[in-house]
């Protein structure tokens, strides 16, 4: 009975952690600079799980485990992406948040497949760290890094059915990204991309993507293999003292490379103008890519980030038929979907959709710009003639309010079909980048008020409609709180003069008040 105990114990741990995995990322959110120098970050590690009747764990159970970062400082004080192994200066936990775990939807490829049996939820864990660290050549004082740091969390294991790397099952992923150095706050840039995607072999597709940037800053991403991590031995490791630099990458199967993820013969090519992967594969089955992000401000590097995500290539059915396409002869061209405008400007054109095969176009778009929960006035598309069920003609119309330029840029997609049971899906995605209309916005923020003043408590901030932030400063210039309310509470604050910093727009203006 003992040794048969032993057996159950022994298998038991490759059960419960392994073949679950499919993907995940880094990143991170500035908050403050305390008085000794020291940066506070909120890092929040998200992962892609798979739910289907293979996996471990079903929607919405997530694992419920801390993820425990390392945080290790870098080595050199310039080229975040090169020098040796770095080392440990401290480690934090992310807390589970299951408010944040959601069901991803899968759409289909093919009207000839119904379902893709693809089941895959998202789980977030976040925590707010201070990056200095106890520094031991400096009486233990806590000390801001002057090179910068990597953070890193493992996790084990990836979905058995991954066909490009060798026993999928048995190997973890690593996910990591840089932050500068504490005096050079920064945010990291938000990539929108499928966690999940699916399309057919022997066919062309596209994955589209957009990046955007807090700071501004200039985003570039790269093709590149998938770092590795722990093994199911160790599903949830420790931080190790060392970092390994550079981060090993999946080892892969036989007739894979990340140069050709989806074997010989396979197309994988990123598209950064248009902010699309243009794929292709004559195998079936699933892959893993990953994704390298490089941020750069004054042409500087100041932002690494390493991220995985999987790839599923269905058998569709005969490779005869090709998705519809916007249609040069009427309206705008298939490269003419970027569009730049200012706040306040409309924003008007037609385009035409055709099938080479002559089957029916049909047509979905999806968007925030056509929700008027978010922006006022919304987007909409209107049909305007249908010569026949192959050729249809539309048009996009939007007068963009002035302050529309807060929630740029707008990206929206079309979703473009025909009747064929073929791999007849396209997907057309459209960026809208908005400029601010700087004389409405200076004019608005000159009418900026605050009463009454003084105030024994609260105080209110007027002759605006939308505060993007406030911050509270004391006399002496030290920062003590951020916020995005127009009533403010002061009541806690020792009497004094203090300055309010508001920000609107590109344009911030500043207030001085006494608190009796």
């Amino acid at each position: 009975m003992k040794r048969l105990l032993l057996l159950i114990f022994t298998i038991l741990p490759f059960y419960l952690f392994s073949t679950h995995l499919l993907g995940g990322h880094l990143k991170y959110e500035y908050l403050s600079l305390s008085s000794n120098g020291c940066a506070q970050y909120k890092i929040s590690f998200v992962k892609y799980l798979n739910c289907d009747a293979s996996s471990n764990y079903q929607f919405p159970n997530a694992p419920s485990q801390d993820a425990i970062i390392g945080i290790y400082e870098h080595d050199q004080f310039s080229d975040p992406n090169g020098g040796g192994n770095k080392s440990l200066i401290k480690t934090a936990n992310l807390v589970y948040d299951s408010a944040l775990t959601t069901l991803v939807n899968i759409p289909v490829p093919s009207n000839c497949i119904n379902s893709t049996s693809k089941c895959v939820f998202t789980a977030t864990y976040e925590g707010i760290v201070e990056l200095c660290y106890n520094d031991p050549l400096n009486n233990g004082a806590l000390t801001p890094s002057q090179k910068g740091y990597h953070i890193v969390v493992e996790r084990c294991c990836r979905n058995a059915s991954v066909v490009n790397l060798n026993a999928p099952g048995n190997q973890g992923m690593a996910f990591h990204c840089y932050i500068p150095p504490d005096m050079v706050p920064n945010n990291s840039p938000n990539l929108q991309v499928d966690s999940i995607w699916v399309g057919c072999v022997n066919d062309t597709s596209q994955l589209s993507y957009h990046v955007s940037d807090l700071d501004g800053d200039s985003v570039v991403v790269f093709i590149a293999s998938p770092l590795t991590g722990s093994n199911w031995g160790i599903p949830f490791p420790q931080p190790s003292n060392f970092l390994t630099w550079p981060i090993p990458t999946g080892v892969y199967s036989n007739g894979f490379s990340s140069t050709s993820p989806f074997g010989n013969g396979s197309v994988v090519d990123l598209i950064s103008n248009q902010q699309v992967l243009n794929l292709y594969s004559a195998i079936q089955g699933d892959f893993s890519i990953g994704l390298k992000l490089f941020e750069y401000r004054n042409n500087n590097l100041i932002g690494i980030y390493n991220r995985e995500i999987q790839m599923a290539f269905l058998n569709c059915s005969p490779p005869n038929n090709t998705p519809p396409n916007l249609d040069p002869n009427q309206g705008i061209s298939a490269n003419q979907t970027v569009f730049s405008i200012i706040e306040g400007d409309t924003l008007d054109f037609d385009f035409g959709l055709s099938d080479t095969q002559n089957d029916s176009v049909f047509m979905n778009y999806n968007g925030l710009i056509f929700d008027s929960n978010h922006i006022t006035p919304p987007a909409f598309i209107s049909t305007l003639s249908q010569q026949n069920p192959a050729n249809t003609l539309h048009n996009f119309y939007w007068e963009s309010p002035v302050n529309a330029s807060f929630n740029s840029p707008f990206d929206f997609k079309l979703y473009v079909t025909d009747s064929y049971c073929d791999n007849n899906l396209r997907i057309i995605p459209f960026i809208i980048n908005v400029s601010p209309n700087n004389t409405f916005i200076e004019n608005k923020i000159n009418k900026v008020k605050i009463h009454p003043n003084p105030t024994c408590d609260v105080v209110q901030i007027t002759g605006i409609d939308r505060i993007i932030k406030v911050e509270i400063y004391d006399y002496n210039g030290k920062f003590l709180l951020s916020t995005d309310r127009s009533v403010i509470d002061l009541s806690d604050c020792p009497s004094g003069i203090y300055l309010l910093k508001v920000f609107y727009g590109n344009k911030t203006k500043e207030l001085r008040i006494i608190k009796e």
